[in-house]
């Protein structure tokens, strides 16, 4: 089947949709396309994402999104003649309080005028049944890196996107997590420090210096930082309240040294996250690769991991996270069950998602 994931993260910097070859064997890439989110509407998004949107309002916003998703995959299958079977939409995530409550936002109805299944809501299963709902890429890490990993070999895939996670295998065995900001935090501040959406290519975390007494301090006040894996994180977590407070305590620094912190308040907990676990391979993917800061710290203090992207496994960075809901909508229509005991679930669930 040719199955197209759709997916927005956190960060709000657009839209991903990514083709992908599925069923008998291992997920193939075929192609992909971004699409900008159009200002007002990614404002009306943030708004929704930081708690500043009534109900209702955010209503209408959910079905504007769901037509957004539909007019532009119609513009990407005119253009790139692409073959559709089968769509799986994350949506935007717009809250997400594990294990108690997730919502993503973006009507899927509108994109039945492909004719073919769409499958969505894939988190809400997992929390009422007590788990985390996130990360879920990690089912898809495993799919793709599995078939060409010795059983005994230890690898894992680390995707910087708005937020960090993380699967590690050992022995065939997964674990998963959220760690922490990927982006967000750098992103906030490449908006205040530079007027842009982000800081291109870590250019101004490069020339400055990291206050690593912040960024300790920072994690160690942070309660999310604290608590035990598997766990998941958000806006709600790493809030604009929150960067404003950290800001201030860095009011002595320029803006180079800040944004030098902050990309070590992304790095500081994969390197504890891994410090105590041996692994061979590290795989990164999503928009922090594009990072050099992020990219060479990783290089260096991982000194005795081989760090390499996701290209090395045959997917473009930006294509993983739209590959992983391609991949769970082929699982719902195929009717298999997802072992997500790496969440801290005990059992399998039923394939996840809906299908309109």
């Amino acid at each position: 089947m040719n199955v197209v994931g759709i997916m927005s993260g956190t960060s709000l910097d657009g839209v991903d949709f990514v083709l992908t070859r599925l069923g008998g064997g291992k997920p193939l890439f075929k192609d992909m396309a971004s699409v900008d989110f159009p200002t007002k509407l990614k404002e009306k998004l943030t708004r929704i994402a930081e708690g500043r949107m009534n109900f209702r309002k955010s209503q209408l916003v959910h079905f504007e999104l769901g037509e957004f998703y539909n007019k532009s995959l119609e513009k990407i299958k005119k253009n790139k003649k692409w073959k559709i079977d089968l769509i799986g939409l994350h949506g935007q995530t717009v809250f997400h309080q594990a294990p108690d409550a997730t919502t993503q936002i973006g009507e899927p109805s509108f994109l039945k005028s492909f004719g073919v299944p769409v499958v969505s809501d894939f988190r809400s299963k997992i929390l009422a049944a007590g788990g985390q709902g996130a990360p879920l890429a990690p089912l898809f890490h495993n799919e793709i890196l599995s078939a060409n990993s010795n059983k005994k070999s230890s690898w894992a895939f680390l995707n910087i996107g708005g937020m960090t996670n993380i699967t590690q295998s050992s022995n065939s065995k997964l674990t998963a997590t959220d760690l922490g900001p990927g982006n967000i935090l750098l992103d906030k501040a490449a908006k205040l420090y530079l007027g842009k959406d982000f800081d291109k290519g870590g250019a101004l975390a490069l020339c400055g210096l990291p206050d690593l007494a912040i960024a300790k301090d920072f994690i160690k006040q942070t309660a999310f930082f604290s608590k035990k894996v598997p766990k998941s994180c958000g806006r709600e977590e790493f809030s604009d309240q929150i960067f404003r407070t950290l800001n201030t305590k860095m009011k002595k620094l320029s803006p180079e040294d800040k944004m030098a912190t902050l990309a070590e308040i992304t790095l500081i907990p994969i390197y504890n996250f891994l410090k105590t676990r041996e692994v061979s391979d590290l795989i990164v993917s999503g928009g922090g690769v594009h990072n050099q800061y992020l990219t060479k710290g990783l290089s260096r203090t991982l000194s005795g991991t081989h760090v390499k992207t996701s290209e090395s496994a045959g997917w473009p960075s930006q294509a993983v996270e739209g590959g992983a809901f391609a991949y769970l909508a082929y699982l719902k229509i195929a009717d298999e069950s997802v072992d997500l005991t790496y969440m801290g679930l005990k059992k399998k669930l039923s394939p996840l998602g809906r299908v309109d």
